[in-house]
C-alpha cells in the first residue's frame, strides 16, 4: 500500500534538493572581489555627539554640544576599531578636570583633539566642534571647531 503523504514528502525534497544544487551552483560561479583588486583608496570616517552637556567654566554653567568625527588609519583591522563611548567618556572627563578656568573655547578645543588624537593611534585625524548655547553672560551662541590630522607617511 502507498503512503501518498511520504510520496508527497519525498518529491518535496527532491524539488528542494534540485533547487539549492542549481542555487550554489550557479552562485559559485559569480564574480567576488578580491582582497588585492584594482580599488580605489577607501577612507572611513566615523561621527558622534555629546548632546546638551552642562560643564561650568569662566564661572558659569553652560551648555553645549560637542560634535566629534574622526577617520581612521589607513589598513586599520578589524578589531582595532575604537569603541566611540571610551571616546566620549575621556572627552566628558577631560572637560571636567580641565585645569584652565580662563581658557577660551578654542584652546579647550584644541587640547582636547590633541589628547584624542595621542591616545588613540587608530585615528588618522579628528574634527571636533565644541558649541557653547547662550547663557546669561554671552547670549550668542558660539562654536569652535578645531580639526587635527596626524603625520602619515
Amino acid at each position: 500500500m502507498l503512503d501518498f503523504g511520504v510520496i508527497s514528502f519525498l518529491t518535496n525534497i527532491i524539488i528542494f534538493s534540485n533547487f539549492t544544487k542549481e542555487y550554489l551552483q550557479r552562485d559559485k560561479y559569480q564574480p567576488k572581489v578580491e582582497v588585492n583588486a584594482n580599488l580605489r583608496e577607501m577612507t572611513e570616517d566615523f561621527d558622534f555627539q555629546l548632546e546638551n552637556y552642562r560643564i561650568l567654566h569662566h564661572g558659569f554653567v553652560h551648555d553645549i554640544n560637542v560634535n566629534v568625527r574622526y577617520q581612521y588609519v589607513k589598513g586599520i583591522s578589524n578589531g582595532q576599531y575604537p569603541d566611540f563611548l571610551k571616546l566620549e567618556e575621556d572627552i566628558k572627563q577631560f572637560l571636567v578636570q580641565y585645569p584652565n578656568e580662563t581658557d577660551y573655547w578654542e584652546i579647550i578645543n584644541k587640547e582636547l583633539a590633541k589628547m584624542l588624537l595621542v591616545k588613540y593611534p587608530q585615528l588618522s585625524s579628528i574634527t571636533i566642534k565644541i558649541h557653547v548655547h547662550p547663557d546669561a553672560k554671552v547670549t550668542k551662541p558660539r562654536s569652535s571647531t578645531v580639526t587635527l590630522t596626524r603625520y602619515q607617511e
